[in-house]
């Protein structure tokens, strides 16, 4: 009897240990074996370049195999809006197959991706010009048309209303990066439990010292005033004022000697090299990020970046083979 006692309380011990993680586990496995059983092809040199030979964009329509991506429509424009109307089709679908409580997260991931409308909008409203609504997410798309046929003043009060802290009467160059920013502010505040909230973390820091170090560069390169989005996660602002005093990147690269992102840069000829250096860079954080919290929504991270770089890349595709500039494109591509 006091054996099979010790038994079962070693056995509630276990459990009361082991349990929470088992259960953790279990609501994320369909969705990360999912995330993991789905293809990521047009992050692939090869496949690219064999798209990148198609003779004609309908040729290229035919070539893309793929039941994530789906090219519609007989103009570059049409078929890159497929292109985006698919993106959001498989965030939505990563979003549905996910536990309840990290749902968040895509849809504040959404507003990332359909944050250029938003900008065209507001552009229109400063320019006085008639706003034309591009968004392909629902929440874009309704925010877009309260914002028609506003004053400025107005749009600026709706905006705040729904998280938006963008000021319309600034510098329209620093109104676009307040928006990415506050797109970002919107994955970063997204309530998710503690176990996905460490991944988001990184990933939210690592995204932001990425932004940073790309806008530094191009501070320095085209002498543009240099636009910061906040602390990164290995990147502090004492550093940030560090950099912004530098005069080539260079010196940008010497400075972040001892980060993950010194190894994907340190052979970068020009601003465009280092920054697709630094695009391949969050690629391979968010495969780490999906390894190390294989348990939560690591995967989820990884899958919807790799997605929205394969989109980034389809259309690079179809600019390049309908506007014949395969060249450039090679260029531009992150494979």
């Amino acid at each position: 009897m006091i054996v099979e006692i010790i038994i079962a309380a070693a056995v509630t011990a276990i459990a009361v240990k082991y349990l929470p993680h088992l259960i953790v586990l279990s609501s994320f496995s369909y969705a990360n074996a999912k995330f993991n059983a789905i293809p990521n092809d047009f992050i692939n040199e090869k496949e690219i370049e064999r798209l990148l030979d198609s003779s004609s964009i309908d040729e290229l329509k035919g070539n893309v195999v793929s039941r994530d991506f789906i090219l519609k429509g007989d103009t570059v424009e049409e078929i890159q809006r497929s292109i985006d109307y698919s993106l959001i089709k498989i965030i939505e679908m990563a979003k549905n197959d996910s536990p309840k409580n990290v749902r968040t997260f895509y849809d504040a991931y959404m507003k990332k991706i359909d944050v250029d409308s938003l900008k065209d909008a507001l552009k229109c409203i400063v320019e006085g010009r008639e706003v034309k609504n591009r968004a392909v997410t629902p929440y874009m798309k309704n925010l877009i048309e309260n914002l028609k046929n506003v004053s400025i003043e107005d749009a600026s009060f709706m905006l705040k209303a729904e998280g938006w802290n963008v000021n319309i009467n600034d510098d329209w160059n620093k109104i676009e990066k307040d928006i990415e920013r506050n797109a970002i502010e919107f994955i970063k505040n997204a309530r998710l439990p503690k176990s996905s909230g460490k991944a988001r973390d990184k990933f939210v820091g690592c995204m932001i010292d990425i932004l940073n170090l790309k806008s530094a560069a191009r501070s320095i390169v085209y002498g543009i005033p240099a636009y910061y989005y906040g602390n990164g996660w290995e990147i502090q602002k004492w550093k940030l004022d560090e950099i912004s005093k530098l005069s080539s990147i260079d010196d940008i690269v010497s400075s972040i000697e001892g980060t993950s992102y010194a190894q994907f840069v340190k052979n970068s000829r020009d601003i465009h090299q280092f920054e697709k250096s630094l695009d391949m860079c969050l690629l391979k954080i968010v495969a780490d990020i999906s390894n190390e919290n294989f348990m939560s929504i690591g995967p989820g991270i990884r899958f919807v970046v790799e997605k929205e770089y394969e989109a980034m890349n389809l259309k690079a595709v179809v600019k390049a083979v309908g506007e014949r500039m395969k060249e450039v494109a090679k260029e531009v591509v992150i494979v």
